[in-house]
């Protein structure tokens, strides 16, 4: 997981709750909410990662989480929070991993989630490429057994029964995706393309969610940036999210194209100077010329003139010598 990753997690879990983390691999994620105050019952399969992880859990348990013995050893456990921080990728059932951890929640509980986006900007150049090259971690982890986009994240989440409350999102560039990418291979101009389709820069998204009851139950606050009315579909939510970032776009833009035009209006203003300046000078020229041309003619006239002169009197002369 992304140290910023790391830090949304923790922050939308809170302080000083009950967690049930799966996953908890060395406890890095664990410490940082033990940090907080919170209570920690994590899950992990690795001996050796989960007797590190006991440091900062209450209690560890080691079990696989496509099986069920995790299940029975939580008995009559409740908690605040569960936490499936970069973990549901690698189930063969993560939406039964859901359903079976959220049953433990406390009134209020919620459920925080982060997942890598298959969709990153990074993966689609790679794909045009030709290429799917999975690597130790990251976006494309040989372990992963789903890989998801925003749409199919909330498929899962919702089959699971839950409700998208609030949606964060990790953004790392294509150059910092550890993804290679032979771009000399694609043609110009298309990583600019790439990058600025939908979610093209999101790493993870980071998810809060509430288990949804038998009778439609609104999201509340999906958007941080402004306060929603209640809706019944988080899809409307994150459109709701994404008009926000659509309308600053907009008005980052009509700031630009408003400096832009006082811009070309002093543009136009010293083009019209220069155009009288030119006009001015072509007048000039014109003149000018008239004028050689004048003193050219009058010039031809009196050298003329004068050799007429010059050849009057030599005849003048050769009749009377």
């Amino acid at each position: 997981m992304s140290s910023e990753s790391h830090a949304l997690v923790a922050r939308l879990v809170g302080s000083d709750v009950r967690v049930l983390e799966l996953g908890c691999a060395v406890g890095a994620m664990t410490e940082t909410l033990s940090q907080e105050g919170c209570s920690v019952v994590a899950v992990e399969r690795d001996p050796a990662a989960a007797a590190v992880a006991l440091a900062f859990a209450e209690r560890v348990i080691v079990a696989d989480l496509d099986g069920d013995d995790y299940v029975n050893e939580l008995g009559e456990d409740t908690f605040d929070v569960v936490v499936a921080a970069d973990v549901l990728e690698h189930l063969q059932r993560p939406v039964a991993v859901l359903r079976d951890t959220t049953s433990r929640l406390r009134q209020n509980g919620v459920v925080v989630i982060s997942l890598p986006n298959v969709a990153h900007a990074a993966v689609r150049l790679a794909l045009l490429g030709g290429a799917f090259p999975y690597g130790q971690y990251g976006l494309l982890d040989r372990t992963h057994i789903h890989f998801y986009t925003l749409e199919s994240a909330l498929e899962l989440i919702e089959s699971a029964g839950l409700w998208v409350t609030e949606l964060e999102r990790v953004v790392v560039p294509v150059s910092e995706a550890l993804v290679p990418i032979d771009l000399a291979a694609l043609p110009t101009g298309i990583e600019q393309w790439a990058i600025v389709q939908p979610e093209a820069t999101t790493f993870q998204f980071v998810f809060r969610c509430t288990p949804r009851s038998d009778a439609t139950r609104p999201v509340e606050e999906a958007a941080s940036e402004r306060d929603w009315a209640r809706v019944e579909d988080p899809v409307a939510v994150l459109q709701a999210r994404a008009l926000i970032q659509l309308d600053a776009d907009m008005q980052a833009r009509d700031a630009q194209i408003q400096a832009q035009s006082g811009d070309i209006e002093a543009l136009r203003r010293e083009r019209d100077v220069l155009a009288a300046r030119i006009d001015e000078l072509s007048r000039r020229t014109a003149d000018a010329e008239a004028l050689i041309r004048a003193y050219e003619g009058t010039r031809v006239m009196r050298l003329y003139r004068a050799r007429d002169r010059l050849m009057g009197r030599r005849a003048k002369e050769d009749r009377h010598p």
